[in-house]
């Protein structure tokens, strides 16, 4: 004969209600949610917590801090109505992909790597000869031809011809003047 397992059986939900005073239906949410119905200790702390705090007996055991169903429900709300906003922008045109952001900046970035590491070799002959004062001036003025060539010819231009964005940009270009 094989020797018995020591097997604790489930508790009788109806006899753990009446022991504390709660209802049958209580302890089955609380089991639901994660509570362990044959820890006479969590069942015990869990009652004392919800006559202390006052809440109703239906309550869950979620721990303390956690988020209520109306909190969540209203996290949801918030994240659906942005969602929406973002697919409102995004057909109306006002919205870029990321990938096609990514891909001109890029561009930009080796345009103008190319471009600077150029100078040195396209201004040998102008810059022979040259004082300090003559040179920095020199070079000022190939790189401001260089960054203006750069926004004339810009990747980022023509994804806001193609994509309008209904943002000002005015204060943000005179910001870049001077």
């Amino acid at each position: 004969m094989r020797p018995k397992k020591n097997i604790m059986s489930p508790p009788n939900l109806s006899a753990v209600a009446r022991q504390h005073g709660i209802s049958r239906n209580t302890l089955q949410r609380w089991r639901d949610h994660g509570l362990d119905l044959t820890d006479e200790k969590a069942v015990t702390a869990r009652v004392s917590t919800m006559r202390q705090t006052g809440t109703a007996e239906t309550a869950d055991p979620s721990p303390a801090g956690s988020e209520s169903f109306a909190e969540a429900k209203r996290r949801r709300a918030v994240a659906d109505a942005s969602f929406a906003e973002l697919r409102a922008a995004q057909q109306a045109g006002k919205l870029i992909d990321l990938a096609t952001v990514e891909q001109a900046f890029a561009e930009i970035g080796f345009v103008l790597r190319a471009r600077l590491l150029a100078l040195p070799s396209n201004l040998v002959a102008e810059l022979e000869g040259l004082t300090g004062a003559a040179i920095h001036s020199v070079l000022k003025k190939h790189i401001h031809q260089l960054l203006h060539d750069l926004h004339e010819n810009s990747p980022v231009e023509k994804l806001t011809a193609a994509n309008p964005i209904t943002q000002d940009t005015s204060a943000t270009k005179d910001a870049g003047r001077g």
